[in-house]
């Protein structure tokens, strides 16, 4: 087993206004020590997680779409925005030639 198997992390990813529409963005990844922890991180950022927009939050509705992945829609004055929050699993940390990746 590789050494980076068996790190675990909740990942936010959130939408942004692109140029002629919303795309996906990558949001803080955060460490977890197992992956219960992991949940309990989820849990958490899709509870209290604020990004930049909306910049005033009018309300906040959290769903669960599986054991690991939460889905949140944020409801601005006069928008909404949504992120994913995924608990997540490190297989494989490499650089360009596919090596173990040596920070």
């Amino acid at each position: 087993m590789h050494e980076t198997q068996g790190r675990w992390a909740a990942m936010v990813e959130q939408s942004q206004h692109g140029q002629e529409a919303y795309v996906w963005a990558l949001g803080p990844i955060q460490p977890a020590a197992s992956r219960e922890h992991a949940r309990a991180v989820a849990a958490e950022l899709a509870r209290n997680y604020r990004p930049t927009h909306p910049r005033r939050l009018r309300r906040r509705t959290v769903f669960q779409q599986s054991e690991d992945t939460l889905f949140v829609v944020l409801e601005g004055m006069t928008s909404k925005y949504h992120l994913r929050i995924s608990v997540v699993e490190l297989v494989a940390d490499l650089d360009a030639e596919g090596r173990p990746f040596q920070g």
